[in-house]
């Protein structure tokens, strides 16, 4: 087998918050792997409460289009977060055994890969369904009407999202599990702002209603997926 011990070519940002699990003991290196995952885990769900209570001053029928939406984009987040998780583990592998090209051109295959399969599967087919599949869960006639736009925006922001489950994944693999939680915490920020400005329409924007909830720059889950 090849050695690229001293091979430096990879596309993990050098951070400076890798943690080396060699260099300390197990206990604490798993602790202080694991309180930046948790406290992603409980932002996202500070955020998303944050968004119900929003949405909820638009009525019922709108924040059953909400959870809805979001009961179907799980099915397709779900296997994101697989491909996610595998690139986590060969990533892992491979910085452990100092081989950096390997681990970037793991990094490399899982980006093209869904990437591909997000534009040219996911948001089309997507786009074209999101009537149907809202109906086949037993959304009324009310309800898609918040829910058929929110649900085509959120697909069309595939392209932002899902590839961002694998970067987080690879950073988690090499060992950072920090500047997910950095980056989490700054586009969440901005979605609570976003939220706000656009589904009741401040500072002169117009209101958007649920829409307004995914018409923002970073989207629901863009850059920061907390798997």
């Amino acid at each position: 087998m090849p050695n690229h011990q001293g091979n430096t070519r990879t596309p993990l940002p050098r951070t400076g918050h890798q943690i080396d699990m060699t260099r300390h003991n197990v206990l604490w290196s798993l602790l202080l792997l694991s309180w930046p995952i948790v406290m992603s885990h409980l932002l996202q769900l500070a955020v998303g409460i944050a968004d119900m209570r929003m949405i909820r001053h638009l009525g019922p029928d709108a924040l059953a289009a909400v959870g809805m939406s979001w009961s179907i984009m799980m099915i397709v987040m779900s296997a994101a977060f697989a491909v996610a998780i595998g690139t986590q583990v060969l990533v892992a592998q491979h910085i452990g055994a100092k081989d950096a090209q390997a681990a970037n051109s793991v990094v490399k295959q899982a980006l093209i890969c869904i990437s591909l399969v997000t534009l040219l599967i996911v948001t089309p087919v997507g786009l074209a369904l999101s009537r149907w599949l809202l109906g086949v869960i037993g959304a009324s006639e009310a309800v898609l009407s918040h829910g058929i736009p929110y649900l085509q925006i959120t697909f069309a922001a595939g392209i932002l999202f899902l590839p961002s489950f694998v970067l987080n994944g690879a950073l988690r693999g090499a060992g950072d599990t920090l500047t997910p939680l950095i980056v989490l915490a700054i586009v969440n920020i901005l979605n609570v702002l976003f939220d706000y400005l656009l589904i009741f329409g401040h500072l002169g924007l117009p209101p958007m209603g649920v829409a307004g909830a995914q018409e923002r720059p970073s989207g629901r889950q863009s850059l920061a997926p907390s798997a």
